[in-house]
């Protein structure tokens, strides 16, 4: 089970590189030189990056299920790909936050939410739970703190979070990420 786990980590952290498609330097730049644009810009990188937070988890939950895994193995690997969103989009937030500069929050939210998995993960393991139940908390801490994370970036930003549909715009995020 510690091999399959750590399988799955690489698996989806593979991904994930993928997956948020070049957003740290596309939005550090763009950003950095117009912060009054941010609005626009988030609005059309959050478009590009759940876009291909989709295909990648798509793209491996294709590969997952032509695997012909067993049942625990797929429900482990399933839930690193529910992580993969989650994370994915946690991970955006502290792009923008890092491209305004305002990142101070990062560590606390780091120590509450790894310290919080870490903690009832170990809980979990004492009291018999297996590979799945680690997984299944690795996926659903990630989904609390992008939750928490998105939270935060509404009210310490005031933008309201759309997706951008300018298609020049978008078309030119792609070819810049």
């Amino acid at each position: 089970e510690v091999g399959l786990y750590a399988y799955g980590l690489a698996f989806y952290l593979t991904l994930l590189g993928l997956a948020l498609f070049g957003q740290n330097v596309f939005l550090s730049t763009r950003i950095g030189r117009r912060p009054k644009s941010f609005p626009v810009i988030a609005s059309h990188s959050l478009t590009v990056t759940g876009a291909m937070i989709a295909l990648t988890a798509a793209g491996g939950g294709v590969f997952l299920w032509a695997g012909g895994a067993e049942t625990g193995e797929v429900l482990a690997l399933g839930f690193f790909l529910l992580a993969l969103v989650a994370r994915g989009f946690a991970f955006w937030v502290r792009l923008c936050f890092i491209a305004l500069e305002r990142a101070g929050w990062i560590p606390r939210y780091e120590l509450l939410f790894r310290g919080g998995e870490a903690v009832v993960g170990s809980a979990v393991l004492l009291m018999g739970g297996g590979l799945v139940a680690v997984c299944f908390l690795h996926f659903l801490f990630w989904a609390l703190e992008a939750a928490a994370s998105f939270r935060l970036l509404r009210a310490r930003t005031g933008i309201r979070l759309r997706l951008g549909w300018n298609r020049r715009l978008l078309i030119r995020i792609v070819r810049i990420s």
